[in-house]
């Protein structure tokens, strides 16, 4: 499946607002492809990750009709959930059905 790369940034930007509902404004995350999510430099603590994680879960699920598993995800050695950019990438090879190995 191919997923167009605007939509699926503005679906990841939605879910950057969602979270940044619940985040202190000195934490909130910016919505650009350069934002570090996870990760020793990421900006979302760990209960910050799973919430944006559950969140973009469930909105490209309706979005996309697309399941992921992002928590696997801050295993990989590719690391997509450092940024949003590697993000986009990350869930754009979900979706052809490659895999991060």
């Amino acid at each position: 499946m191919q997923i167009d790369k605007e939509n699926l940034l503005q679906t990841i930007f939605g879910a950057i607002d969602e979270v940044n509902n619940i985040l202190a404004e000195e934490k909130r995350l910016e919505k650009s492809p350069d934002t570090l999510l996870a990760g020793d430099n990421g900006n979302l603590d760990s209960l910050g990750v799973i919430n944006f994680i559950v969140e973009l879960e469930s909105r490209v699920q309706k979005k996309f009709n697309l399941s992921l598993n992002l928590v696997e995800a801050l295993e990989s050695p590719e690391q997509p959930m450092n940024s949003v950019g590697q993000l986009v990438k990350f869930i754009e090879r979900q979706a052809s059905g490659e895999n991060f190995e």
